[in-house]
């Protein structure tokens, strides 16, 4: 019986050491292959606090939507001052635009 019980912890540790890795890489390779395009901030809300802001952009004729938390957007940019910039710049994933970031430079903490 403590074999078993042995063994069993042995999996579980290997399941979830395996999730976490995962978890951890996963976001990296969706991004070995992207693209940059323009997009737009449309607008700002809060869950729980944490304030985002949504921004609009273009794959293939669709229309896409991401957000991004204020907390990674510089402190001295207001959030009529970001809405202003008529092309900001979106890195998203080819495999899916799912995964999609706001990679400028104007606007991002670096």
């Amino acid at each position: 019986m403590k074999e078993k019980t042995k063994k069993e912890i042995k999996i579980s540790v290997i399941i979830v050491f395996t999730a976490i890795v995962l978890i951890l890489i996963f976001p990296r390779i969706m991004y070995v292959d992207s693209s940059i395009t323009c997009g737009k901030i449309m607008d700002r809300y809060s869950i729980r606090g944490t304030k985002y802001f949504e921004f609009n952009f273009v794959v293939n004729d669709k229309l896409t939507h991401g957000s991004i938390s204020q907390s990674f957007i510089k402190k001295n940019i207001s959030f009529d001052s970001i809405k202003k910039i008529k092309c900001l710049k979106i890195e998203y994933s080819n495999y899916s635009s799912f995964f999609s970031r706001v990679v400028d430079d104007r606007v991002v903490i670096e």
